[in-house]
């Protein structure tokens, strides 16, 4: 496994950075909360409690990512488990209220563009709202904190011999982001190893043009986040 970032990663980190700029909130959001996914995969154990093979990713792992990459340092004033229920709201009905903020005391995350001015709303909002149903949260620093947590946690699995051998084996049939195959790549492949190869290498020239299309002609790949 090489030591920069996985190809899903520079995609999705690629993705998020194109929506930023036109200033499109709501997709950028629901990029960011699929990210928290995918790295919570590729650092969660690789086996359960009770011994058998972990192979999906659970509500629990999500909030033990979040815990540990995503808040520390940060000033947001939101939990690991309130991160969770505003992933579910917007990936399943794009809005901000998601079945856990209506069953438990989990609060709605609201999002501002407001740097330091977020604890003033904080405050204010609280003041006026006493059974405290939401947190405003400044989305830039929700988003850089997830480009330097998907950073740390890409290291520790590098440095981590059991985390590494856990996504060395998830990164095979996985970490090549989307690729729609088509007829000549399929033609061109005779197992499903291959038809995983083929993905990762059109991903990789897939990524270098958008970075070159961001960056100019001259820009190496892969950058450095």
């Amino acid at each position: 496994m090489a030591d920069e970032f996985p190809i899903f990663l520079e995609e999705l980190l690629t993705a998020i950075t194109i929506v930023r700029g036109t200033y499109l909130s709501g997709p950028m959001q629901m990029l960011l909360y699929g990210g928290i996914d995918a790295m919570a995969y590729y650092a969660m154990p690789a086996t359960n409690p009770d011994g058998t093979p972990k192979e999906d990713v659970k509500s629990a792992d999500f909030i033990d990512w979040v815990n540990k990459y995503l808040l520390p340092g940060s000033s947001m004033e939101c939990t690991a488990e309130e991160v969770y229920a505003a992933r579910c709201s917007w990936l399943h009905s794009h809005g901000f209220q998601a079945r856990l903020n209506r069953m438990t005391s989990a609060r709605m995350i609201c999002y501002a563009n407001a740097g330091r001015e977020v604890a003033e709303m904080n405050r204010r909002f609280n003041q006026t709202n006493p059974t405290h149903t939401a947190v405003f949260v400044d989305q830039d620093e929700m988003l850089l904190r997830f480009f330097a947590g998907a950073r740390a946690c890409w290291q520790d699995i590098q440095f981590d011999p059991a985390m590494r051998a856990n996504a060395e084996n998830r990164l095979r049939t996985g970490g090549a982001g989307l690729l729609v195959f088509s007829g000549q790549d399929v033609r061109r492949v005779s197992s499903l190893d291959g038809l995983f190869e083929e993905r990762a290498r059109n991903s990789l020239d897939s990524v270098r043009r958008v970075r070159k299309w961001l960056h100019g002609p001259d820009y190496d790949w892969p950058p450095a986040f």
